[in-house]
């Protein structure tokens, strides 16, 4: 009976362990049902709080929606029991809402001066904000191809470089993003942050 009682008291913790092999696994159609139980079977619990930060961020990583996301977060934060999740969530939903101004700001942006700063920004935020480097690498890529002569161009070149290597450990993506810095934008101050990398890094791509 113990054991039972135990197991009982702990259902949120095995259900959120079972989320997690099932989102491993890519199974989504079986993770958010999962989570989304955790959360109304134990409201206002740590166990709460984290299943619905993790459905946050499934629905904005996983799923890009942002307003979905954003509903997920604010549920998590409102939850009792002073959960760490609790808190990652209220600073993820703060940086999302940052992010989606962001967005919007790039929407209605005019001149491509205005138009690549409002890209870099949001590029700026999926990374320092959202820890997501792939898609603010897709961020500064698209501005390098839609504003590749604006002043924020060395700037992005360069945040390829440094994701490359700090971010996601390529190496080999990293001495060819420096390489085309130095190509494409020999006179920006970003070339002397990647001089010597070659040395380094174990020679050119």
């Amino acid at each position: 009976m113990e054991s039972v009682a135990d197991f009982f008291g702990r259902r949120g913790e095995v259900m959120l362990l079972m989320a997690e092999i099932r989102e491993r696994e890519g199974d989504m159609d079986r993770t958010i049902p999962l989570l989304e139980n955790v959360a109304s079977e134990f409201p206002n619990t740590p166990e709460a709080a984290e299943a619905l930060y993790r459905i946050g961020i499934i629905r904005q990583v996983r799923e890009g929606d942002s307003e979905a996301a954003l509903e997920a977060f604010q549920s998590a934060a409102q939850q009792a029991g002073g959960s760490v999740y609790g808190e990652m969530a209220q600073d993820r939903r703060r940086a999302l809402e940052e992010l989606m101004s962001v967005r919007e700001s790039l929407e209605s942006a005019e001149g491509d001066s205005t138009a690549a700063e409002a890209r870099f920004r949001l590029a700026e935020n999926q990374l320092l904000l959202l820890d997501d480097p792939q898609a603010a690498l897709d961020e500064y890529r698209g501005l390098l191809a839609e504003y590749p002569d604006s002043p924020w161009a060395p700037r992005a070149a360069y945040a390829l470089c440094y994701i490359y290597r700090y971010e996601t450990a390529d190496t080999l993506a990293a001495l060819e993003a420096a390489a085309r810095l130095m190509e494409d934008y020999p006179e920006s101050e970003a070339v002397a942050w990647v001089r010597g990398w070659s040395d380094e890094l174990g020679g050119a791509p």
